[in-house]
């Protein structure tokens, strides 16, 4: 079950990311707020306690994982580029998650992360050296997710 099968599943049942899948029904729509909408829908967003299920998930499937916290300044700026980077790219055969690891710096420690946000790659259960190097420029981005991108593609 792949992450893209998975994530349809959960919104479909009760389990426990559903949560993270609802959203509150807004009055009106502008085009701008469904475009963003639109490209939220292409990934999946997690919490440490389901650090487990990507493990898992990417013994089946490269992944592309932007670590990040709520407190993180950086984190902002460079997720709205990640997110139209992921959009982009749906195509791909990839998983894009953005995963909140704010919330357990034991977990961070434990993957050995320097700084946030950190833009890696998840094969075979590990967290590989390669990485984005976030930016709030779309251009910078952009390039180092593609060069990023290009290596997940080998693995």
């Amino acid at each position: 079950l792949g992450l893209q099968n998975f994530r349809s599943s959960a919104i479909k049942s009760n389990s426990m990311f559903s949560s993270n899948f609802s959203r509150p029904a807004p009055c009106f729509i502008t085009r701008a707020t469904a475009a963003a909408e639109a490209e939220d829908d292409n990934i999946l967003h997690l919490e440490v306690d389901d650090w487990d299920r990507v493990v898992e998930e990417s013994k089946n499937q490269v992944i592309i994982i932007d670590l990040w916290a709520p407190w993180c300044e950086s984190c902002g700026g460079s997720g709205d580029n990640y997110k139209s980077f992921a959009y982009e790219h749906r195509d791909k055969p990839v998983s894009f998650v953005k995963f909140n690891i704010g919330k357990d710096l034991k977990l961070a420690k434990q993957l050995q992360l320097k700084k946030l946000p950190s833009i890696r790659i998840v094969k075979d259960g590990e967290l590989t050296e390669e990485q984005a190097k976030p930016s709030r420029n779309k251009k910078e981005m952009d390039k180092a997710m593609n060069k990023l991108l290009k290596t997940a593609l080998k693995l």
